[in-house]
């Protein structure tokens, strides 16, 4: 019998724990570097241009790796909000260094 209330209190302290730690949780974001955003831009850009211009199978593959560098890199699931987002980081950045 003293188990189970030892159990019970146990159960309980872990359910106000939990909800301490539901209360109190951060949303973590993480800004990309913007050179390397930057050099996903460039190098994205370069690889259509290149496909453009008649491009072998290998510029598509690894058109395909910066495009899904890119996305995952800016947190989206398609290449134009990846763009998008790329562009508003860089801009943030240029209006943080002329304050």
């Amino acid at each position: 019998m003293s188990s189970h209330v030892s159990a019970g209190a146990t159960s309980a302290r872990d359910g106000a724990v939990g909800a301490e730690i539901e209360r109190v949780r951060l949303t973590v974001l993480l800004v990309p570097d913007p050179k390397v955003v930057r050099g996903l831009l460039t190098r994205y850009a370069s690889l259509r241009i290149a496909l453009a211009e008649g491009g072998r199978p290998a510029t598509e593959r690894e058109l395909e790796d910066v495009r899904y560098t890119l996305c995952v890199t800016m947190g989206t699931r398609n290449i134009q909000e990846a763009i998008e987002a790329a562009d508003a980081l860089l801009a943030a950045g240029r209006g943080r260094a002329n304050t």
